[in-house]
């Protein structure tokens, strides 16, 4: 998540410094960038939560060790646990990334040719 955060800094600085100069400000901008980020963590949730079940029954059902069998015990909670632990994360990289948004110099973002 924090990769993804500053590689969309990066290769997005043009356009966030348009947003700049054509009269957002800062927290329209952080917002902007914050729910993009928060969107991928949740498709990232809901997806690692499907597939994730899917395939540890699929290896449960198929890893067997003659006398040993394998059982899922998993409350739901942990489920709750982990998407939030994610969603915390998400908006922890959102303040660091509030500070990289700061740091943008528009002359030279606008400047560049890509």
């Amino acid at each position: 998540m924090y990769s993804l955060a500053y590689i969309t800094i990066s290769e997005r600085q043009r356009e966030i410094a348009t947003l700049k100069v054509l009269g957002y400000y800062n927290k329209e901008v952080d917002k902007y960038i914050l729910k993009e980020q928060l969107n991928i963590a949740s498709i990232g949730i809901l997806s690692g939560i499907l597939l994730g079940s899917l395939y540890s029954n699929i290896l449960i059902k198929n890893i067997n060790f003659g006398q040993l069998h394998l059982v899922k015990q998993l409350e739901t909670i942990s489920y709750f646990k982990t998407a939030g632990f994610i969603l915390i994360f998400a908006l922890i990289i959102g303040v660091g990334v509030h500070f990289a948004l700061k740091r943008t110099n528009l002359i030279e973002s606008l400047k560049r040719v890509e």
